[in-house]
């Protein structure tokens, strides 16, 4: 994994998540019952909305999903009752309609708390629309809603720690369509995510598309999106948004109700994925990185390179980028 420059002007959308926010002024409880609206593009733009307000429902609209206790640790961190802020400032934008909101009842699974999971109501929908030409998907079904959940769970473990290191931030963009022509046909590849690890002095990124993966699919389809990722970097479509192709992290997390069990399915699976990748030595041609949700924030990964050799990579060292080319 090389450093290389900013490449990403060209791609609309995206969240910046950066130092830890200044505090603000506390906002008052909402009640549980919201008022009905009619939701236009006029009553999106009178909605009195802080510059951390319009922060979360970007964040949602790139990840689809968030919960409270990711909120808080995220942009209330800092004050001395963050789950109480969180809930607050969600509840009010729920009232609003720019946010909808259903219980997360499968995250206990997976090691995260069971509580209120937001995504984009109508009028955050609408927001999104117009700002970034980006219309999120709707579907509340367990799977999307505890796939994507984990994923914001990962982008905030990670963002906490780049912070914490003071030096680097995390932009990141939801799922997004690659579409590219290879060999006279049309594929169509989705990454989970775009993470790009940023340097807040100089001009210097490490861009990841991301793949999140509980565990609960057969590896066939992960085969897919090798084979995928792949052609993209054959076919050279790439080169409109990168100067270099971008590293791909895999990111494990089973589903278990023990902790131990869990921890262990995990690095199982990280195992069967890195197994199947040097049986075609994929290394040679594409930066593979692993690790699970528990070990994101770490920064210690493991990468898969050459023809298939397995190295530690460490994201918080310069020579990082160097150990994992």
């Amino acid at each position: 994994m090389a450093k290389r420059r900013r490449v990403l002007e060209e791609l609309r959308g995206g969240m910046m998540l950066g130092p830890t926010p200044s505090a603000a002024r506390p906002t008052l409880s909402i009640p549980t019952e919201r008022p009905k609206v009619s939701i236009t593009p006029a009553y999106v733009r009178s909605l009195a909305l802080s510059d951390r307000d319009l922060q979360i429902t970007r964040f949602i609209g790139e990840m689809a999903y968030v919960t409270i206790d990711q909120v808080a640790r995220l942009w209330f961190g800092h004050t001395r009752k963050p789950t109480i802020r969180a809930r607050n400032v969600l509840r009010r934008l729920w009232e609003l309609h720019v946010l909808d909101r259903t219980p997360g009842d499968g995250l206990a699974l997976y090691g995260l708390k069971r509580q209120t999971v937001y995504m984009l109501g109508r009028a955050g929908e609408t927001m999104m629309a117009e700002e970034f030409d980006k219309r999120p998907r709707r579907s509340v079904t367990g799977f999307l809603l505890n796939h994507n959940t984990l994923l914001s769970e990962a982008a905030v473990r990670l963002t906490l720690s780049l912070r914490a290191a003071d030096s680097r931030d995390l932009l990141i963009y939801g799922e997004r369509l690659i579409g590219f022509d290879w060999e006279n046909q049309s594929v169509r590849l989705r990454p989970d995510a775009l993470f790009v690890v940023r340097a807040r002095e100089g001009d210097v990124e490490f861009p990841f598309f991301v793949e999140l993966d509980t565990g609960t699919r057969d590896l066939g389809s992960f085969r897919v999106k090798q084979l995928q990722y792949r052609l993209y970097l054959r076919s050279r479509a790439w080169q409109t948004h990168y100067n270099q192709f971008p590293g791909i992290l895999v990111i494990c997390c089973a589903r278990t109700r023990s902790e131990q069990a869990r921890e262990a399915a995990t690095q199982r699976r990280v195992a069967q994925i890195i197994a199947r990748l040097q049986e075609g030595r994929e290394g040679a041609q594409l930066q593979w990185f692993f690790t699970t949700l528990d070990e994101i924030g770490s920064g210690c990964w493991k990468a898969l390179v050459g023809r298939g050799e397995l190295r530690d990579a460490d994201l918080f060292r310069d020579r990082a980028g160097a150990d994992g080319a």
